[in-house]
């Protein structure tokens, strides 16, 4: 199961430690459960914070790997994004 959830820099713990009881939830019933925090910049803060806290259970179900995101930036990019979309267009 995937599960993206956007604006993640405005969760708090108990946000956090609600998704580690859904993925416990899924693991117990066999069912591989990966969660997308997707949010603004503040949410790199989290990980350290959370690490800090001692929530470590936390950080190693939903906070493993850190991946940037950016919107559209130029015409290359709208190219990509609708030669991916649209392959059968002889571009």
């Amino acid at each position: 199961m995937l599960l993206f959830l956007d604006e993640a820099q405005g969760f708090n713990e108990n946000d956090y430690g609600w998704l580690r009881d859904v993925h416990d939830v899924l693991d117990r019933q066999q069912i591989k459960h990966i969660s997308f925090l997707v949010g603004q910049e503040e949410l790199l803060a989290q990980k350290p914070a959370l690490q800090f806290a001692g929530k470590t259970q936390i950080v190693a179900h939903l906070m493993v790997d850190e991946l940037a995101l950016y919107d559209i930036r130029n015409a290359q990019d709208i190219a990509t994004c609708l030669r991916r979309l649209t392959p059968a267009i002889a571009w």
